[in-house]
């Protein structure tokens, strides 16, 4: 009995011993690992000039991925211009807390038009390229101003009216891959209405043409939502939605 109470004792002690070092911590540290994750790109962006140490924490792998499975908040849109001389703009929801280093993406080589975005990521379709008849695709981070560009697809996707293309991008908890999916609608030859899929992964870096073709109306740019491999559009048809399962490869 004896021997049973002092270790009970030497836990408690111990446990007290840590709560008291946990109250000895400097502020900044426990700020620093335990609220800076939950902060949208701009607040974090003036925070770098803290410290070096902040500095460090915040550009870390580690930093970045925990901070996009912790901030989930909408912060603003982007919106392609046509008539004035920047590609693109973003409106924020919050402009003192929510904004992107470049708004007008110019960091990307090519003067781009936004088509879709998923957590995050956007997928943009530069010019189209006369060799390749297809236009260039790029995925980009714009709080980070990374950004990677697709091959070349193997079907011919058209001009932006004659294709619709959806990015998936889901943030996972364990891994630090940011794995992302582009699945394209494009219409096929002159027909109106009518539209074949081709579906890009990040895993495997090609892209993969589908055997489905929908026949359901014109499909409607910006319309793309997700729902876990299910890919679905409006369509001009007002009773009509266009749903594609890129794993079962259906439509």
């Amino acid at each position: 009995m004896a021997s049973s109470a002092n270790d009970r004792k030497a836990k408690l002690l111990e446990h007290i011993k840590k709560l008291i070092e946990q109250q000895r911590r400097p502020i900044d540290d426990i700020i620093r690992e335990n609220a800076l994750q939950y902060l949208p790109a701009k607040s974090l962006l003036r925070f770098k000039s803290v410290s070096k140490q902040w500095r460090r924490w915040i550009s870390s792998p580690f930093f970045i991925h925990t901070q996009s499975n912790s901030f989930r908040s909408l912060s603003g849109l982007f919106i392609n211009n046509n008539n004035n001389g920047s590609s693109t703009s973003f409106a924020s929801l919050d402009p003192s807390s929510y904004g992107v280093p470049d708004a007008s993406l110019e960091f990307l080589p090519d003067d781009v038009h936004v088509c879709a975005s998923s957590n995050g990521l956007l997928l943009c379709r530069g010019k189209i390229r006369p060799e390749i008849h297809n236009p260039l695709y790029y995925v980009c981070n714009p709080a980070t101003r990374d950004w990677s560009f697709l091959p070349s697809p193997d079907c011919d996707h058209g001009g932006h009216a004659d294709s619709v293309p959806i990015l998936s991008f889901q943030p996972s908890i364990l891994g630090f891959d940011a794995d992302f999916e582009v699945v394209v609608a494009f219409r096929i030859g002159d027909f109106d209405g009518i539209y074949g899929f081709e579906v890009f992964s990040s895993r495997t870096g090609r892209w993969r043409p589908s055997t489905a073709v929908c026949d359901g109306g014109r499909l409607v740019p910006f319309s793309g939502v997700i729902s876990g491999s299910v890919f679905l559009w409006r369509t001009s048809l007002p009773s009509v939605v266009a749903c594609y399962d890129a794993d079962a490869d259906k439509c």
